[in-house]
Parts: C-alpha cells; structure tokens; sequence
C-alpha cells in the first residue's frame, strides 16, 4: 500500500498548525527530511509556514510522480492527544507532529523515527 507519513509543523506555544504533508512512498525518509529542514531553518525557528514551506520542497525532490505528496488543511476536529493522532495514522511511519521552536519530533500511529530502516 506504501510507506505513509504524514507531517505537521506546529508551534505548541503559540498553538499554530500548519497544514498536514502526505507521504505515500518516503515515510521512512522523514528523519532524513526534518534534519535537512533544521539545516535549512539556521536561526529562524518558530516559523511554521516556512518549516512547512521547505519540507515540502525537499520531499518533492524525492516524490516526482502526480500521487506521491499532498497537502491539506488539519481537520476541524484536530487534537494533538495521543489518542487522537493515532486514530488519525495513516499507519506505517504514522503521524510525526514537529516543534518548529524547539524542533522536537513525536511520532504516532507508525513506526516513527525510531524503526525506518525496517520499513525500507
């Protein structure tokens, strides 16, 4: 079926969403595209647009065919429980919520960051 991961930036302090970033094929590249992200942020931390805006910009370079990458808004009923993320998992590599201050990763529903290579 794939290698799903879905993506969200978020600043837990201000409590800003960005929108949710599909990976049908490349969740098991996500550590490999936040490090090159926080690379690419240096000092502008906290800017959740701009994280969301480069992510999706390094994993189009991975995902070249019409089905691989998406984008939508977070659904209305979005909740950052545990409960709520897993339920909402695509599976595989699951659901990574992103810190854009503190860049601090939480995985949910998947494997996350901590099994990728088994999903190669």
């Amino acid at each position: 079926m794939g290698n799903r991961a879905l993506v969200i930036f978020h600043e837990h302090s201000r409590k800003v969403y960005g929108p949710v970033v599909y990976l049908h094929w490349h969740g098991g590249m996500v550590g490999e595209y936040l490090s090159q992200v926080r690379a690419l942020m240096g000092e502008r931390l906290d800017d959740v647009d701009y994280a969301t805006a480069r992510f999706i910009g390094l994993a189009h370079e991975d995902n070249r065919d019409a089905l691989s990458l998406g984008v939508w808004e977070k659904p209305r009923r979005f909740s950052d429980t545990k409960a709520w993320l897993e339920e909402f998992s695509h599976g595989d590599a699951g659901v990574f919520l992103v810190d854009a201050k503190t860049w601090e990763v939480r995985t949910f529903g998947g494997y996350g960051l901590t099994d990728e290579a088994a999903a190669a």
